[in-house]
């Protein structure tokens, strides 16, 4: 089944940060929605990556596995680049919780960082060499993953929605820094939005809207 993404694109200008960071609740939905992606089902609460200026990314997220071979069925805080990765798993259930993700390239390695506000027992400081060249980010993204569950009367039920807020930069010594930003909602045509194929349902099964300083997901039917 082909993934898709709903979230937003960050570009960032007249800087030159190693770390980013995203604030979000986690959003109910996610458990039911890795249930109907079928073999290998999964579905993301949230995500954060950062890319260099050759399009490589690290990258972290919070993660319900519903059938993946090897892992338990339950939430993770996963952590990689390109596409490679960790599942690390998670002590409690973090829906409903404020949580935090970053990246920070700290001289030698990557770290990815999981803080639960609500919940300290599902923190966690990961660090990990990668093949990334440039550790200066370029841009970033900041999404959820629904694992290829292309229904999109699924989300109009289950899923209730997020904002991200207080994107953040850093320096390589985890400090913040004022960088300016353009954060833009992802083309829907390029990261395959669910069909409309159930009652009440828009083309456009997750809307993405830019506010001045949170960048919010909603369901459209």
């Amino acid at each position: 089944m082909t993934n898709t993404q709903f979230g937003f694109d960050i570009a960032i200008s007249s800087c030159s940060p190693y770390g980013i960071g995203i604030d979000f609740t986690v959003p109910t939905g996610i458990a039911t929605i890795a249930s109907k992606t079928g073999a290998g089902g999964w579905c993301t609460a949230g995500n954060i990556l950062a890319y260099d200026s050759s399009g490589n990314y690290v990258e972290c997220s919070i993660t319900y596995a519903y059938n993946i071979s090897g892992l338990t069925r339950g939430w993770y805080f996963w952590y990689g680049y390109n596409g490679t990765g960790t599942y690390v798993a998670l002590s409690a259930d973090p829906t409903s919780d404020s949580v935090t993700l970053s990246l920070l390239y700290n001289g030698t390695n990557w770290i990815a960082f999981l803080t639960d506000h609500t919940n300290s027992s599902n923190n966690h400081s990961k660090s990990f060499s990668s093949s990334i060249a440039g550790y200066v980010i370029k841009s970033g993204d900041i999404w959820f993953e629904n694992g290829g569950d292309t229904n999109c009367c699924d989300y109009s039920s289950t899923f209730g929605g997020m904002t991200f807020s207080n994107l953040t930069f850093y320096n390589q010594s985890g400090g913040t820094i004022t960088c300016s930003a353009s954060v833009t909602g992802l083309v829907p045509g390029n990261h395959n939005q669910p069909t409309s194929n159930c009652a009440n349902t828009k083309s456009i099964c997750i809307t993405e809207t830019v506010n001045t300083s949170t960048y919010v997901l909603a369901t459209n039917g």
